[in-house]
């Protein structure tokens, strides 16, 4: 085996395909090694004389090799050699070659290895990015509506919500640095009524607001604090949960109909944010739920009309788990 180093060799027994020792001279000619001169320890030769170095790179798959020992001495500490891995009876040169095409396929290994865990950084480093993107929270407070009026041949009355207290939900997206999207929900648990004088009739009702507000604030992500203004659009839901007065208070101007119906929405006000810890926030918001006049639910009288637009001032203060 000394004399011979075929190239079926490094196919059956150490893994190395035929075209990585390809380069190698035949076993009949002198085999490379060194009778003229000690070896340099040189780790950029692979030969103990002149004719026999080689930079390492001339070996198939040891791009990126760093440069480090990679002697007999070396070998045995790195390396453990076994007879089925390792023939004994290689001279110096050849074992030398033999360590080096072992560690350039090592080398090759860890640098698809590296490729991985590159890959499982950038993902680390994109959910990073991502972090601190949404807000996920609830907020309490009190529903103050403004009146409208009914006007008809019998009278003018006013016709309202009355004022109770409201609870909700929302779902923020940072989206860019100053400006936010986030879904609200909004329940409030007033009752409709009409009134004139001393007469004055109700109905039991609630109404479901949802909508889609943008924020603009005035200060980054990383800041603590940060007002913003808010403006939005969507639905609300007038619903009866009662029934219809018997008799009805003045129904020469108005009725109170059992009855649900759907109102276009649009929102606008103000708050601000206030970072307690990494993953909570405290936030205070006052808002203005627009719609118009339910005439589902408050019906004029015939030939009657009715006027105003529904503001709902609402208040509201509240946590969010951020993530």
């Amino acid at each position: 085996m000394s004399a011979h180093f075929p190239a079926e060799f490094g196919v059956k027994r150490l893994g190395v395909s035929t075209s990585e020792l390809s380069h190698l001279p035949d076993p009949e000619k002198p085999k490379i090694g060194g009778y003229r001169r000690s070896d340099s320890r040189d780790p950029r030769q692979v030969g103990n004389n002149r004719r026999g170095r080689r930079p390492l790179s001339y070996f198939p798959g040891a791009d990126g090799f760093d440069g480090r020992r990679c002697d007999a001495t070396f070998s045995v500490r790195h390396f453990r050699r076994s007879k089925s891995s390792m023939p004994h009876t290689l001279k110096l040169g050849e074992r030398r070659r033999f360590f080096a095409v072992t560690v350039a396929r090592a080398l090759r290994l860890l640098s698809t290895s590296s490729v991985g865990l590159k890959v499982l950084a950038v993902l680390f480093s994109a959910g990073a990015c991502l972090a601190q993107q949404y807000e996920l929270g609830g907020a309490f407070g009190y529903g103050v509506y403004t009146d409208g009026s009914v006007t008809s041949p019998g009278g003018t009355a006013t016709a309202g919500i009355r004022n109770r207290f409201a609870g909700g939900a929302v779902f923020c997206e940072n989206l860019f640095e100053h400006v936010s999207g986030e879904m609200r929900y909004l329940y409030h648990d007033g009752d409709p009524f009409i009134s004139t004088g001393a007469a004055r009739g109700t109905i039991q009702g609630q109404s479901h607001a949802f909508n889609y507000d943008v924020l603009f604030q005035t200060r980054g992500r990383k800041a603590r604090i940060r007002p913003y203004f808010a403006v939005g659009v969507g639905a609300k839901y007038y619903v009866t949960t009662g029934p219809a007065p018997v008799p009805q208070p003045m129904p020469k101007i108005a009725g109170l109909v059992a009855t649900n119906q759907w109102r276009a929405l649009v929102t606008g006000g103000a708050g601000v944010k206030v970072r307690l810890t990494g993953h909570l926030l405290m936030r205070v918001d006052f808002r203005d739920y627009v719609t118009a006049f339910p005439t589902h639910v408050i019906v004029p009288a015939a030939n009657g009309t009715d006027k105003g637009i529904f503001h709902q001032f609402t208040p509201l203060a509240g946590v969010s788990y951020v993530f």
